[in-house]
């Protein structure tokens, strides 16, 4: 309690002394159980806040992390199908190339054969077979 606040009160207010002092005391009492805000209480107060801020961006970032830890595993595993899938179709078309390549060897073949087997049932290939008779016939003698 101050002084000239008791001053104050018997002066201006025309309080006795004893008025003014029972006065000035509830004054205070009332101001001290007010717990009114100051600035070094606001700043330890938001103090406290920025530190439970502090902790849950720490919270979050460990959340984060983890959760970045699990997409790298998943990613992964997409990769390691895709290789695997990339690997099966090579070998199918690796497959689809050899078997394309045995059925051009085997078209050829019948075309041979046909050309063949037309060339000796003709002319040409009658006139080869007597050939190749009389080349047997002198080789033999």
């Amino acid at each position: 309690m101050r002084a000239e606040t008791i001053e104050r009160l018997s002066a201006k207010g025309h309080f006795s002394s004893e008025q003014a002092l029972a006065l000035a005391e509830a004054m205070d009492t009332v101001i001290e159980e007010a717990q009114l805000v100051t600035v070094p209480i606001l700043d330890s107060r938001m103090g406290v806040i920025d530190t439970r801020f502090a902790q849950i961006d720490v919270r979050f970032e460990k959340m984060e992390a983890r959760m970045e830890a699990r997409f790298a595993k998943v990613d992964a595993r997409f990769d390691a199908v895709n290789t695997r899938i990339d690997g099966v179709e090579a070998r199918l078309k690796t497959g689809f190339e050899e078997v394309d390549i045995r059925f051009k060897v085997w078209g050829f073949r019948i075309i041979l054969a046909i050309v063949v087997s037309q060339a000796a049932l003709g002319p040409v290939g009658l006139s080869a077979l007597e050939l190749a008779k009389k080349i047997l016939s002198t080789a033999g003698h």
